[in-house]
């Protein structure tokens, strides 16, 4: 789990005013990586971001706050940048998105060759939902 960690108001960062300093809770056990000013809090956090994850069934963007010595969760939503693909080796793994197993039967005559990720976005695009790709 990475995340971002500013002193003083969220808006600070939105503004450009100044830079988050990041930092790594590292599963199973959330083993801490970053600043040792947030070092006393990271333990509730990675709590409350394992349960989040879990009741709410995918990885969450966690907003949060520490006021008064009190760590205070003020939203919480789906990270959208999450891919099937890994962007750097083109690999690509649907299973992040939903149950699938890759086989050849039956396609292997017609695309006897690697799909490239392109291709399989454009095959995606014609009708992934009712699972019928023309031509196959």
């Amino acid at each position: 789990m990475l995340g971002n960690y500013v002193y003083g108001l969220g808006e600070q960062l939105v503004s450009g005013e100044s830079n988050a300093q990041i930092f790594k809770l590292s599963r199973p056990n959330g083993k801490y990586e970053g600043h040792k000013e947030l070092k006393k809090y990271v333990n509730k956090l990675y709590k409350f971001a394992v349960r989040l994850e879990k009741e709410l069934g995918r990885p969450q963007d966690i907003e949060w706050a520490v006021a008064k010595k009190k760590l205070y969760i003020l939203q919480a939503r789906p990270i959208t940048t999450l891919t099937s693909g890994n962007l750097d080796t083109y690999e690509i793994n649907e299973t992040l998105e939903r149950d699938a197993l890759w086989v050849n039967t039956n396609v292997g005559e017609a695309v006897p060759d690697v799909v490239t990720p392109f291709t399989w976005s454009l095959l995606r695009a014609l009708d992934i939902e009712s699972g019928f790709v023309p031509g196959y």
